[in-house]
């Protein structure tokens, strides 16, 4: 006992000091968490999905179309499985929102096999048992860098450095989302013309785990009375034909969309995706289409008329 007690509180100290500096952090997904978490999100329209909708639906224009405060709570590369998480976290610490507007595309019914950037979880995880299971099933953590001070933080050279760097810094750091939005400035990368591609087309592959969730989730949110609609933002045409197996996607989203009345907002078909104007690469949107795209979306939202 007086060998192990003070290890035990030495890492639990150790573990909250780097943890309550990491969440001081304002690049990438961290101002998102550390905002669910201090119960700060509170707003009425609430995107969630994956870069295509943080980088591509600006919540400030839907919420002065709508007059409804509006935060983007897309998550860089996670499907569907990190975004409930999210959901979920955001109905423990804040207000439940009126309105989601649900983004889906091709990743969001797959399931990656590891966390993608997976140091956004390290200070908020320990005994978190939500952040547990749905991330515990991913390569990465174990079991006990969920439950054991400073276990993760093993090896975090980088981690614990940063956490030393926000705690001496005086000012914090410039964001770089406004409520969990950024659009990007950038010339249009075309992978299909410029050798880039290793395969002639991608097959989408489903996950019976990730559908069944999206089917408990779309449950709840009409059991919790939380309208919830469908939007498909634009995407390149070459990147669409690069799907192969894209109908089937469709035939999902319009099955679930019938099952549970979700009004779907599908812009697969507009103009813009003709036009490499308005992309930095075949799945985003720049910062020209990213706003032209919001103001269009926004006014339909609003009309309540799907294209």
């Amino acid at each position: 006992m007086l060998f192990f007690v003070p290890i035990v509180i030495a890492a639990i100290g150790a573990d909250s000091f780097i943890s309550k500096n990491l969440r001081k952090a304002n690049t990438g997904e961290n101002p998102d968490w550390r905002n669910i978490y201090d119960g700060t999100i509170n707003s009425d329209v609430l995107i969630y999905g994956s870069s295509r909708a943080w980088q591509i639906i600006d919540p400030q224009i839907i919420a002065d179309s709508l007059h409804q405060s509006t935060y983007n709570l897309g998550i860089q590369a996670h499907n569907f499985w990190m975004q409930y998480l999210r959901h979920r976290l955001v109905l423990k610490y804040n207000k439940k929102p009126k309105l989601i507007i649900q983004s889906l595309d091709f990743l969001t019914f797959q399931k990656r096999p590891d966390l993608y950037d997976p140091g956004q979880f390290l200070p908020y995880m320990l005994n978190d048992t939500l952040v547990t299971k749905y991330t515990l099933g991913y390569k990465g953590y174990t079991y006990f860098d969920h439950f054991v001070p400073m276990a993760r933080y093993y090896g975090q050279v980088l981690y614990i450095h940063r956490a030393f760097t926000l705690f001496k810094s005086k000012t914090p750091e410039p964001p770089d989302r406004v409520r969990g939005y950024a659009a990007y400035d950038m010339p249009f990368e075309n992978v299909f013309t410029d050798g880039k591609l290793k395969i002639k087309s991608y097959q989408i592959q489903f996950d019976t785990a990730t559908i069944h969730l999206f089917d408990t989730y779309l449950a709840e949110c009409q059991k919790n009375n939380i309208k919830v609609v469908f939007v498909y933002v634009p995407e390149y045409i070459a990147g669409q034909r690069f799907v192969g197996n894209r109908g089937a996607l469709f035939s999902l989203i319009e099955r679930f969309s019938q099952k549970y009345k979700v009004p779907f907002y599908d812009y697969s078909k507009d103009a813009m995706c003709a036009d490499t104007a308005f992309f930095y690469n075949s799945e985003h949107l720049n910062k020209k289409g990213s706003l032209l795209f919001s103001k269009k979306f926004a006014a339909d939202l609003k009309r309540g008329i799907a294209p």
